[in-house]
């Protein structure tokens, strides 16, 4: 059995408009397929991969939707399927990717030649402009969760919706400016959640961690063995010419 699994890389697009999109590509194709995200949250393509082997595919397709697809992406998702090929008993499973859809010349013109509908556009003064966004809001604690694909891969709870229900439940919500973001590196470290104004870096990879990471680190302002050793660069203070700290150096002789 050939088993298809949609790849959609696009993070600014909402639960329903995604499920949507799922439910469709799932009901037309003739194979038995899934669609995952490749960022921000729900089952990732680890998952996928899983779920189609645990129903008796022989043969699986990453098929990338987007055109043009991410070519960053092009380049990481066959490796980080590999490595997940490395873990399956050897020869238990074919695996390929598909070509990219802008290959297609046919559907481009499908595309570019297609009926379309098209909403007026009137003048709208400030029309860029949103209510509440002068100014970031009152916070204590600035949170970047990356929802990447490399952390969303290795984080396959989703780290994103536990952390603030975990926030929430410990009632410090207006305390934390939560943003989520693309890569923030280092990826191999992933699920990684930044700390500002500390400049702190953690590694969560579970719920129990957010939960330890909310406790420790936000409610008591505590150390945390889930940091990691990454903080921001501070250069060395300039007291009359010298680094402060530095070992003072005997005048050299040579001229």
């Amino acid at each position: 059995m050939q088993f298809e699994i949609f790849l959609v890389s696009a993070s600014y697009v909402s639960n329903r408009k995604f499920a949507a999109l799922k439910e469709n590509l799932i009901a037309t194709n003739k194979a038995p397929c899934t669609v995952v995200r490749l960022e921000h949250q729900g089952d990732n393509m680890f998952d996928a991969l899983d779920f189609a082997l645990a129903n008796g595919a022989k043969r699986i397709v990453l098929r990338p939707i987007g055109i043009p697809f991410s070519q960053s992406l092009r380049n990481w998702v066959p490796n980080a399927a590999a490595d997940w090929l490395t873990r399956q008993p050897v020869g238990s499973i074919d695996l390929a990717m598909a070509a990219d859809l802008d290959e297609d010349t046919e559907l481009l013109k499908l595309i570019s030649n297609r009926p379309y509908r098209a909403d007026p556009i009137m003048p709208k003064i400030d029309g860029m402009s949103g209510k509440g966004w002068d100014e970031p809001p009152t916070f204590q604690h600035h949170l970047l969760v990356c929802t990447g694909p490399r952390c969303h891969m290795r984080g396959s709870f989703g780290l994103l919706e536990p952390l603030k229900a975990a926030i929430a439940k410990a009632g410090i919500s207006s305390k934390c400016l939560i943003a989520s973001t693309g890569c923030l590196f280092p990826c191999n470290n992933g699920p990684v959640v930044v700390h500002y104004p500390k400049g702190d870096w953690y590694q969560l990879n579970s719920s129990q961690h957010v939960d330890e990471f909310v406790c420790d680190v936000l409610v008591n302002n505590q150390p945390s063995p889930l940091r990691l050793p990454f903080q921001p660069h501070r250069e060395e203070q300039v007291v009359d010419g010298a680094a402060l700290g530095e070992a003072r150096r005997e005048p050299s002789n040579v001229i």
